[in-house]
């Protein structure tokens, strides 16, 4: 009677036990998927996000294709007059109604047009405005700054994310050098910029948005530094004829981005640590769970010895 009472005390430990070595095991993956989930991540979704893109700037081409060259000359005229307001006005400050800005170069959803950086590999949709719904999805030009549509005395301002979670926008543009050349798409028109100038200011300060008599200028802003985002870089480039240092080859520049997005150290300490600890729990479990079937399997053995 002894013998069975002892015998029947051990089961719920033993059952109690494999409770908790199932529990550590099922934890141990869970922790391990939601880790190489949440590490890879950023990286689909800029490739999903870089795919919507280019579906994007494709339909922007077809609906191009199908307007007539006077329609053509509607939308260019349109964004001359505003560029020819904004310089007369000599004001940085807001002067025009939002319908006079977002009816101007408007391709459905607000899209204008795209720019292209061959060497860090940016093809980007831009649109109106800066509000955070616009930075999400591609370049934003900046409202009451000129429509890039080329022209002397005209300056177009276009920023766009850089460390931005699900898609790379412009972390790549401290890259950029003075001599580099950039591209704005606008209908059927690609035009040329030369890098001329690079800065990095204060948030506020909007003294090199300036319209330079003369001049088309467009200027790439930014986050700066790379993730801390207290200042703007600004790359200023001065407008070139297209030629054999500026050839535009959509082959060669216009490509899905598949670079993964900017990681954070800490983002990144804390998936390594929960996939060593997830780890940990599974192969200790493993190794706890076949020592008791080996040990299980011994004291049967003595069991039918006895």
């Amino acid at each position: 009677m002894t013998k069975k009472n002892n015998n029947d005390k051990g089961k719920p430990e033993i059952k109690g036990a494999a409770s908790n070595s199932k529990f550590s095991l099922i934890l141990g993956i869970v922790l391990l998927a939601a880790a190489i989930i949440t590490f890879f991540y950023p990286t689909v979704a800029n490739y999903v996000n870089s795919l919507n893109n280019r579906s994007q700037l494709k339909n922007y081409d077809n609906n191009v294709k199908i307007l007539t060259d006077e329609e053509k000359q509607n939308y260019l005229e349109k964004a001359y007059e505003y560029n020819n307001k904004l310089l007369n006005s000599q004001s940085f400050e807001s002067l025009y109604t939002d319908s006079d800005y977002t009816e101007t170069l408007n391709f459905g959803d607000g899209l204008i047009g795209s720019i292209v950086i061959p060497s860090i590999d940016v093809d980007l949709p831009i649109y109106h405005g800066t509000d955070e719904s616009v930075l999400s999805k591609g370049a934003a030009h900046l409202p009451n700054s000129s429509f890039p549509v080329g022209g002397k005395s005209t300056h177009s301002i276009i920023s766009a994310h850089t460390a931005y979670l699900t898609q790379v926008f412009f972390d790549r543009l401290t890259e950029l050098k003075e001599g580099d050349i950039f591209y704005i798409k606008i209908l059927d028109d690609t035009y040329a910029y030369k890098v001329s100038e690079i800065n990095v200011i204060e948030p506020d300060d909007t003294s090199l948005f300036g319209i330079q008599e003369g001049k088309d200028i467009v200027s790439l802003v930014t986050c700066t530094p790379y993730a801390v985002n207290t200042h703007r870089l600004v790359v200023t480039g001065q407008r070139v004829e297209l030629s054999d240092e500026a050839t535009y080859d959509e082959k060669t520049v216009q490509k899905v981005n598949l670079q993964m997005p900017h990681i954070d150290i800490t983002f990144l300490i804390v998936i390594i640590i929960t996939v060593v600890f997830a780890a940990f729990l599974i192969i200790s479990t493993v190794i706890k769970q076949k020592k008791d079937k080996n040990h299980n399997k011994t004291e049967r053995v003595k069991k039918n010895n006895e």
